[in-house]
């Protein structure tokens, strides 16, 4: 029979200097019961954090990507070049309310 092996992450022990005004907070949010404990909630902060910044690194390359691509400028020129005619109705018409 084949036997059960349960990994666990590895994890280090570590020393962070935070303002105190954020560790009350974070103790306010552990003792209403979001959190086990101060160290799970800063675990599962700095995950949402890195996911966040991963996505928007990850969307910023496909912009670009974009911006590179030949294909891309093209057609981005034919939209602009059809809706120039509706772009300044709609300028013109936005000046003469401003008046």
């Amino acid at each position: 029979m084949a036997e059960m092996v349960t990994e666990t992450p590895r994890q280090i022990q570590l020393v962070v200097t935070l303002p105190f005004s954020l560790l009350e907070r974070a103790q306010r949010l552990v003792e209403r019961g979001y959190a086990r404990n101060r160290d799970m909630l800063l675990a599962a902060a700095i995950e949402a954090f890195i996911a966040k910044l991963e996505e928007r690194i990850a969307t910023d390359a496909q912009l670009l990507a974009m911006a590179n691509d030949p294909g891309f400028q093209s057609l981005n020129l034919k939209i602009a070049e059809e809706f120039a005619g509706s772009d300044y109705q709609a300028l013109k018409d936005s000046e003469d309310e401003a008046r």
